[in-house]
């Protein structure tokens, strides 16, 4: 709509997850940045490029991308081992593969 709204309007309707003072946004991002870098680096990868390759198309595509990227991701070495660590309460060692 391009209607402008306060930082508190978004968080209540959940557009950002957390509104922090201008002084701390750099402090927060990286703090989300590192926990990003815990995830397997394919499924970071895969995320990134299925927003990427599905901005701008109707939702039915968008989604078949989504498909498309995230299978391989998902049935990857570094998804078994991302289970396997859950189940064994450990930190996963991801390889990339």
């Amino acid at each position: 709509t391009g209607e402008q709204f306060s930082a508190a309007e978004a968080l209540r309707i959940g557009l950002v997850n957390k509104v922090v003072p201008a002084a701390e946004v750099m402090r927060e991002a990286r703090r989300y940045a590192e926990i990003i870098c815990e995830n397997g680096p394919l499924a970071v990868q895969a995320v990134k490029r299925s927003v990427l390759a599905g901005l701008g198309l109707p939702t039915a595509q968008a989604l078949e991308k989504e498909q498309e990227i995230g299978v391989p991701a998902a049935m990857s070495e570094d998804a078994k081992e991302g289970t396997r660590a859950f189940k064994e309460k450990r930190k996963p060692v991801f390889k990339g593969r």
